[in-house]
């Protein structure tokens, strides 16, 4: 199964490759990934120790089964699942006048209840458990997401190519976050209010809450914004080529979008899994390998 959804990613990066649009399963690994985070996210703790805990209210779609949920949970979870999948997407095509994803096919919509049917409400949990358990079915699904994430920075990179501004620059990337990021960010925003909630009383903790919030953003959207960038000045640069070096500034381009998807790969933690999967083989082959006996 690993294998087949590592081909299928495969076909999908060659039959449409860097282009603006999405397949099919790349889509549906994107809302795989995105109910799996949903629901794999911790419950934050009070900071306030006078506020009510809200962990045992929040377990049942989070973190336990969720065979005994109630029907408002489970009406709470469907809409809030959904509301933080496609909120940044519509966003980002309201801002720049276009029909927002979710609203041009109703397979979007099918495709998204599906993956949440089988994150959250499985019999016996066992999709969730799986992808949980499972560092090779999580790269797959990350490989997929990063797949999906890269086309959506293409297509803020091409709404504003012909726009050879500082603005436009800057609008590139933000728009590259909130169409990116936006959907975790909500998710960590919620989980903080309906949790953890904030200390207003102590301006130590405020103060503290605001840098650990900004640190995590940079550390998260560093790599995006960098990503963002470095396509925004290759498509400007490629747009003062002559048609006699078309090639070079076809190369140019190609090695940016390269770089940006290796960038996402690393912000998404596609290598760091690799690099785990491969970690006990070259273990096991370096115990088989016998030592070399030391020269005198």
């Amino acid at each position: 199964m690993v294998l087949c959804g590592a081909l299928m990613v495969l076909r999908d990066l060659v039959q449409l490759g860097f282009g603006t649009a999405n397949g099919r399963f790349v889509s549906f690994l994107d809302s795989l990934w995105n109910c799996f985070e949903f629901r794999n996210q911790p419950p934050m703790s009070p900071v306030n120790t006078k506020r009510k805990c809200l962990k045992q209210q929040r377990s049942p779609y989070h973190i336990n089964s969720t065979e005994n949920m109630t029907v408002w949970w489970r009406v709470r979870t469907f809409l809030l699942s959904f509301l933080l999948k496609y909120g940044s997407s519509t966003v980002v095509s309201v801002l720049v006048w276009r029909k927002p994803v979710v609203l041009k096919s109703f397979r979007h919509f099918a495709s998204f209840a599906f993956c949440l049917f089988l994150i959250q409400f499985f019999p016996g949990d066992l999709p969730y458990e799986h992808i949980r358990a499972s560092k090779s079915v999580q790269c797959v699904i990350r490989c997929g997401c990063t797949l999906y994430k890269l086309r959506k920075v293409l297509f803020v990179v091409e709404y504003f190519r012909r726009r050879h501004t500082f603005a436009a620059l800057v609008s590139t990337m933000l728009l590259a976050v909130i169409t990116v990021d936006g959907n975790s960010l909500a998710r960590n925003v919620e989980n903080v209010l309906s949790n953890r909630g904030l200390n207003l009383s102590c301006k130590t903790d405020m103060f503290r809450e605001v840098c650990r919030g900004a640190r995590f953003f940079w550390q998260r959207n560093g790599p995006l914004m960098l990503s963002a960038a470095i396509l925004g000045v290759a498509n400007a640069a490629c747009d003062k080529f002559s048609t006699q070096l078309q090639g070079v500034a076809w190369l140019l381009l190609l090695g940016a979008k390269i770089t940006s998807l290796v960038l996402m790969m690393h912000r998404n933690g596609v290598l760091h899994l690799v690099a785990s999967i491969f970690a006990p083989y070259r273990h096991f082959q370096s115990q088989l390998t016998p030592d070399r006996p030391k020269r005198d």
